[in-house]
């Protein structure tokens, strides 16, 4: 996990879905999570190849199902796949730096009325509330985090077009006894659960980014400033610009909410390299037994 990304989910006081599982977890306890994520046809189809290993001679390769091509392969495609990920987060990042800037902003905050004068002091308008603060949301961040979103969804159709390629090529080359077939069905069984917790992942981007909008602007309703770029400035500044790192709070808001998208996104890119990197790795004839019924073969 990137360190932009650790600080990002802090601040936004959010846990990574895999800080969610307690690392002290009992080995029949994760084997129990496995199971139960798993879909029932491919259980069967599992059930199948475990038993159709009684009647197959013994592997002649040490490693069963070991798809080194494949992997190669795997590697090549995640690595253009990140990259691209990372040019287009940055391309992002710079349009919205220009829309985020002091005459555009107060252009805009001016003429929606978002801000007001009283006496010398400048001060927000219309926000403090739930409601009013995504009422601002939808008039300067909506069409960022749905920039943002595009993208995530972009990353996860590419990834999930990549992985049929993958099983494959991963078919073609090792995948030729129940005992190689082992691995392909195990690897099938999960993917549901496995998309799932992705969309789940990718959903909940928009909603943390207008939560944290909202609290950015809730902490800074009431606060009032010498003048309109002051105002710029200064509006939500302690939560999302707190060690003055950028010139406003707004940018602060836009660097934080890309690194949430960027980093989520780079995160489903790792899951499926460390998933694809130990599956076509193959597994050793000493390790059948993990596969219950095979300790009889």
């Amino acid at each position: 996990m990137e360190k932009n990304y650790r600080t990002v989910l802090r601040r936004m006081g959010k846990v990574h879905p895999a800080q969610m599982l307690s690392s002290a977890e009992e080995r029949s306890e994760v084997l129990d999570r496995v199971v139960g994520a798993m879909e029932p046809p491919y259980v069967v189809l599992l059930r199948e190849n475990i038993d159709g290993m009684k009647d197959e001679p013994a592997p002649p390769s040490p490693q069963i199902s070991e798809a080194p091509k494949t992997l190669e392969a795997v590697q090549t495609s995640l690595d253009a796949l990140e990259a691209r990920l990372r040019e287009t987060m940055a391309e992002v990042r710079l349009k919205w730096a220009q829309r985020y800037a002091k005459d555009e902003m107060l252009r805009l905050l001016q003429n929606g009325r978002w801000i007001e004068r009283e006496g010398d002091l400048w001060r927000l308008a219309n926000v403090g509330s739930r409601k009013q603060n995504e009422e601002l949301f939808k008039i300067v961040a909506l069409m960022l985090a749905g920039d943002t979103e595009k993208l995530l969804v972009m990353v996860l159709s590419r990834l999930q077009h990549l992985q049929e390629t993958f099983s494959k090529q991963w078919y073609a080359e090792s995948v030729n006894s129940a005992r190689a077939r082992l691995l392909p069905s195990l690897e099938l069984s999960l993917r549901r659960s496995e998309d799932e917790l992705f969309l789940k992942m990718r959903d909940s981007v928009k909603k943390t980014t207008f939560g944290y909008f909202h609290e950015g602007i809730r902490k800074t309703a009431r606060q009032t400033w010498r003048s309109p770029e002051a105002l710029w400035r200064g509006v939500g500044s302690p939560l999302w610009n707190p060690l003055r790192l950028w010139d406003s709070g707004w940018r602060g808001f836009l660097e934080d909410s890309v690194d949430l998208a960027q980093g989520t996104g780079l995160e489903f890119i790792k899951w499926y390299r460390s998933k694809w990197e130990l599956y076509l790795r193959g597994y050793a004839q000493s390790q059948i037994d993990l596969f219950g019924a095979a300790g009889a073969c």
